[in-house]
């Protein structure tokens, strides 16, 4: 990277130069189908804009915010995962995959998340605040102290998920037994 761009603000654009990007923030931009490798988000928030089916091979998040956006299909996973940090606030997140990822006190507010793949992921201390996880995977997931207080629609098995301090609410506790056909009135 031999250009960084530093406190800018990025409004309706839909392609961004191969650079280092510091504290910007773009604003109802169309980022769809792009590929992001090898960039360096450092900073940044990303409002009202579709970042869907965007490859992102080895780039950099670093204390970035995305607030009302659409991140559909997109490989977290593939992300450069060192000091790896986001948050994700009323963004659709379907299909998005994190599996793997060492993503601890990462906070996802008012998020539609269907069928994301947290596989093998690390969520310590992570809050899901609102979120909707239809058909979402957690599978030999560290889940410990992360809060799902009020969330739904999760359906995880305590068994195969590390799950010490974790919080559900009662709402929650039939997806937690779905495996035994317990029935919970």
């Amino acid at each position: 990277m031999d250009k960084i761009f530093e406190n800018k603000n990025f409004k309706k654009i839909d392609f961004l130069e191969k650079w280092e990007y510091e504290n910007c923030t773009f604003f109802e931009c169309d980022f769809s189908n792009k590929d992001f490798s090898n960039f360096i988000f450092m900073n940044c928030e990303f409002v009202k804009s579709n970042i869907s089916m965007l490859t992102v091979t080895n780039t950099t998040f670093f204390d970035i915010k995305f607030l009302n956006c659409k991140l559909l299909w997109i490989k977290f996973n593939n992300c450069n995962d060192f000091n790896i940090d986001f948050s994700f606030e009323n963004c659709i997140l379907d299909f998005a995959d994190f599996s793997k990822l060492k993503i601890k006190n990462t906070n996802f507010t008012k998020c539609k998340m269907h069928e994301v793949n947290f596989l093998s992921s690390e969520l310590n201390n992570s809050v899901f605040d609102d979120c909707d996880f239809f058909k979402t995977i957690f599978v030999k997931t560290n889940l410990t102290w992360v809060d799902f207080s009020n969330s739904y629609n999760y359906a995880l098995d305590p068994e195969e998920n590390i799950v010490k301090k974790a919080k559900f609410s009662l709402e929650g506790l039939p997806w937690l037994l779905l495996k035994y056909e317990i029935k919970v009135r």
